[in-house]
């Protein structure tokens, strides 16, 4: 879930009425916003851009790419 100036959290929801926090990935950006595909976050990151976050690993996501936009603002 994309938390504001926590970044992105990683949430595991395999038993809806116990969720667990699994990883977080900050990069001291802005998280507005996530989109996950099979093992990558995308995350919206206001003035930073856009973000690939690699969560095949959920204990411990990684940056795979950075994207800076133009627009002063990305949001999901």
């Amino acid at each position: 879930m994309a938390d504001g100036f926590d970044g992105l959290e990683i949430i595991d929801i395999s038993t809806p009425s116990s969720p667990s926090q699994e990883g977080q990935f900050y990069d001291g950006g802005y998280a507005r916003g996530v989109y996950v595909s099979g093992d990558y976050a995308y995350v919206a990151d206001g003035d930073d851009g856009l973000e690939i976050i690699d969560i095949s690993t959920p204990s411990s996501p990684s940056q795979v790419k950075q994207i800076s936009s133009e627009c002063p603002e990305i949001y999901a």
